[in-house]
């Protein structure tokens, strides 16, 4: 084979594999709002179909504990808040997770050294330099 053909087929191929993965991939549905779980629960809805609902589209709400108060009062049940709040604390889990294998615990930008570890800086005071 020609080595023009060759580049062809490979072009090919790969066109291939890029059409065959996008086609794989089907649309994620929209997060909820504050206010469309607000509704879901004034209309009726279980509260295990709203939370099933709310898994299926990975859906993590930033909440405060007055946020809570007041989904609360506009009748979100109980349930549902448990489980607003489960998504909130794992979703904060995985983002550390992730920090820690992108920076290490010694690069995190939490650690206390501010990622300069205990070899050539301390912690609390000017770099220390070996002599």
């Amino acid at each position: 084979m020609s080595m023009r053909l060759q580049r062809r087929l490979l072009t090919l191929f790969l066109a291939g594999l890029l059409l065959g993965g996008c086609a794989i991939l089907e649309p994620r549905p929209a997060p909820l709002t504050r206010g469309e779980v607000v509704l879901l629960a004034k209309s009726g809805e279980p509260p295990s179909a709203i939370i099933e609902r709310l898994r299926q589209t990975q859906t993590v709400l930033p909440l405060s504990a007055s946020d809570i108060l007041q989904l609360a009062q506009d009748g979100v049940p109980r349930e549902v808040l448990d489980y607003l709040q489960a998504a909130q604390i794992e979703d904060l889990r995985r983002r550390m997770q992730f920090e820690r294998m992108l920076y290490g615990p010694e690069m995190s930008p939490f650690s206390r050294c501010a990622g300069y570890g205990p070899g050539l800086f301390n912690c609390a005071g000017p770099p220390f330099w070996p002599r």
